[in-house]
């Protein structure tokens, strides 16, 4: 009885987050519809029983050039009515009364709230924010306008971010911001997370991914494989050292912060997305043909001498051939007076090879995928909630690859009094993944006069019915044929993903307010793979379980102070977080039938069957500020330090203190030069600051004990033996990042922004 009352609080502790989060958003979607149905009470706003209530009807376009502008947000002030412009920039409202008052809001464009005044046609033009300087960012733990920052960061939003289709957000990253490399890996592999690097390379010792923040939630798993990019709605990247600072051991390689969808106010949206992508090879490999192969062969051979002692069980020319020749190998080669090349056998006539394989042609080929995204948004002035659901099916250029992943993510906002918000997040993720056996490498190492397999001729002996390898003419290194990589080796990777967060936000002043969180982060990766016996070597079978758990609580106050000309904000905060995995794999060899493959490692007869396991916990202590002050938006200065302790850092250094300023000068800000209609914005800005790099390993300072298989006697034992030296000071790479100073122009027509 007690093991199962611990067990059951075990679970509750793992999973509350998960059932608050559902609570919560069971709540929101409960307010809504009593917000909902309130407006048909009492006679209030009734289209039944509101004999006042009139509809508007008009369009919305841009001031400066004349075009529609559809998604403009349209709400009668003081209620919860609202719409939205279509396409063609119209839009149709119900209003209480004809002298009802109503807003249009668009982001970088300047909002109006306009009274109707007994008008039921209502034209409206907005204009350009030139202020906004297009968007608003996310800075970490905060928001600031763009003309605002002294630091290097840039935002995507969600129009540019999906201009392409695209089921990976590292992909639709791709080109859209300066200074971030995007590099495809595993050619042809769908499903594959491509390599990001911000402003080069900063270790070569330890990981170079970027930290990537969902939704405040620091360091999610998976980011860009499992996220869907129609969830997102911006994603801002932190470049120097003056913006990442503020995520101290961990902002050395820059900092990726993603915006997904949440509820909105007003009436509810319901958007369906589905497409299909047909995709082709862009560029090809150019690999040899058989013909060109076998002339570098003979002038390889020929010239062997000149830089050393030839081999020549390797040389299959006569009369240099001590084993066999071209005549000795009728699985490979065939009688020919007139090929280009002259290859002469031991029998001294002249041979060509049999086959002329373009393995590319086998590896790769047309593939057809299909997208499907729906979600549902709504709410009222107390509550939001949004629903969304995914589905991608990527098949890959490869033969017999896949990516499949399923998405659903529930949000709710609530507003529980005037100044105290609630806000929750529940999302769940589920891929499946084939693995690429090596193909990549294989496609340009196969000889092209191997055949993927030999015909059931008696001429060829034993190489009748066998797949072709590169052991099949025995010069260079052993590499399979694709298609028998296919056939007889495959896997397969599952991966379960749940994220949780709870957030609390208190405005205790009109200039204070204070936010606390919860969230986690649970991940299960399970990988299964198969090899078939292969010319005499021995089948094997492995499971490899990955489980990982991540949980933060951030608490911080936000301060924002405009007193004449002078503007202060102000961030303090403190935080712990922490990381856990496990690991179990196994591995059995020699099965007599393939019919398992991984479903039943019992099956299989070696006598040194394979098991392993691993676990490890890291724990992150952190205390952060930031202060930014402005003198009449022309003289800008920001302040950043963070203080980490880390488990991975060493005994007597647990703690690292990464500071960073910055400091900008809006000179089109200053009378000497705003007067000149070229110029719309210019800035000079500069920054110094130093970021950290804990991804170390969870106990690389300490002492490390390590196993290994000795010989005692006549027996095998396994033994331990001191594997590390402990390290008290080790604690993470600080990395210092120089004086930058960068000159930002904004003309009419042309925006350069770094």
């Amino acid at each position: 009885m007690k093991k199962n009352f611990f067990s059951i609080l075990s679970l509750w502790r793992k999973y509350k987050i998960l059932l608050y989060s559902s609570l919560t958003v069971i709540l929101v979607m409960f307010m809504t519809l009593n917000v909902s149905a309130a407006g048909f009470e009492g006679g209030k706003s009734s289209p039944i029983d509101n004999p006042q209530q009139v509809t508007v009807r008009g369009v919305v376009t841009d001031a400066t050039t004349g075009d529609v502008m559809p998604g403009v947000n349209i709400v009668v002030v003081g209620t919860s009515i609202g719409a939205m412009t279509g396409v063609n920039g119209d839009y149709s409202l119900q209003v209480p009364s004809a002298s009802a008052t109503i807003q249009f809001s668009f982001i970088g464009y300047v909002g109006q709230v306009i009274a109707l005044n007994g008008r039921t046609t209502l034209d409206v033009a907005l204009m350009s924010d030139i202020e906004q300087l297009s968007e608003v960012v996310v800075i970490g733990y905060g928001t600031a306008r763009k003309s605002d920052l002294t630091g290097s960061v840039t935002g995507v939003q969600s129009e540019r971010l999906l201009d392409k289709p695209t089921v990976n957000v590292g992909q639709a990253l791709a080109s859209k911001v300066s200074g971030v490399q995007v590099i495809q890996m595993g050619a042809g592999v769908p499903g594959g997370n491509p390599m990001i690097r911000i402003r080069g390379t900063n270790s070569i010792s330890t990981n170079g991914d970027p930290l990537f923040v969902v939704d405040g939630i620091v360091g999610v798993a998976n980011a860009l494989s499992n996220i869907n990019p129609e969830d997102i709605v911006t994603i801002d990247v932190l470049k120097d050292a003056s913006s990442t600072a503020i995520y101290g051991a961990r902002g050395a390689n820059g900092v990726i912060i993603m915006t997904t969808k949440r509820g909105i106010s007003g009436k509810t949206q319901v958007d369906f997305k589905s497409y299909v992508t047909a995709s082709i090879m862009g560029r090809h490999l150019y690999s040899m043909t058989a013909e060109q192969m076998m002339y570098t062969y003979e002038q390889s051979m020929a010239n062997v001498e000149k830089y050393g002692k030839p081999n020549r069980t390797k040389d299959f020319r006569y009369p240099y051939a001590t084993g066999l020749s071209y005549s000795e190998m009728p699985w490979l080669f065939v009688k020919d007076n007139n090929y280009p090349v002259k290859l002469l056998g031991n029998d001294q006539s002249y041979y060509a090879p049999r086959y002329d394989w373009d393995w590319e042609a086998e590896a790769y080929g047309p593939s057809i995928s299909n997208t499907q995204y729906f979600d549902v948004r709504g709410g009222g002035e107390n509550a939001k909630f949004s629903l969304a659901a995914g589905y991608s099916n990527q098949n890959g250029l490869m033969i017999d690859s896949h990516y499949t992943r399923y998405n659903a993510k529930l949000t709710g906002d609530i507003k529980i009094t005037k100044w105290l918000d609630l806000a929750s997040s529940l999302s769940y993720i589920q891929s499946e993944q084939t693995d690429d056996g090596g193909i990549t490498r294989s496609t340009a190492e196969v000889w092209p006069i191997v055949p993927i397999k030999y015909p059931d001729d008696p001429a060829f002996g034993n190489y009748a019915l066998r797949w072709g390898t590169n052991a099949d003419f025995n010069v260079g290194e052993q590499w399979y044929n694709i298609v028998f990589r296919r056939d007889q080796q495959y896997g397969i990777t599952y991966r379960n993903q749940v994220t949780g967060s709870i957030m609390v936000t208190a405005q205790i002043t009109p200039d204070l307010s204070f936010k606390t969180d919860f969230s986690t982060d649970f991940n299960n990766r399970k990988s299964n793979s198969w090899s078939d016996k292969y010319y005499g070597t021995r089948n094997s079978a492995s499971i490899s379980n990955n489980n990982s758990f991540y949980w933060q609580n951030q608490n911080y106050f936000n301060y924002q102070k405009v007193i004449g000309d002078h503007s202060i904000t102000g961030l303090l905060g403190l935080s712990w977080s922490r990381s856990s995995y496990e690991n179990l794999n196994a591995q059995n060899r020699y099965f007599f039938t393939g019919a398992y493959v991984w479903h039943n490692l019992g099956a299989g007869n070696d006598p040194a069957k394979v098991t392993g396991s691993s676990d490890g916990t890291s724990s992150l202590n952190s205390y952060f500020g930031r202060l930014n002050y402005a003198y009449k938006g022309k003289y800008l200065i920001t302040g950043t330090a963070r203080i980490d302790g880390s488990s991975k850092f060493g005994e007597n250094s647990k703690y690292g203190v990464f500071p960073s300023v910055g400091a900008a000068w809006r000179v089109s800000k200053e009378d000497f030069i705003s007067n000149i209609a070229a110029i719309s914005d210019l800035k000079v800005r500069g920054s110094w600051g130093i970021t950290g790099n804990q991804e170390i390993g969870s106990y690389v300072t300490q002492r490390y004990i390590g196993n290994t298989t000795v010989t005692m006697g006549s027996g095998v034992s396994t033994g331990i033996y001191p594997s590390s030296v402990e390290t008290l000071t080790l604690n993470g790479k600080r990395q210092p990042n120089g004086m930058q100073v960068l000159i930002l122009a904004c003309s009419r027509d042309v925006f350069l922004w770094y």
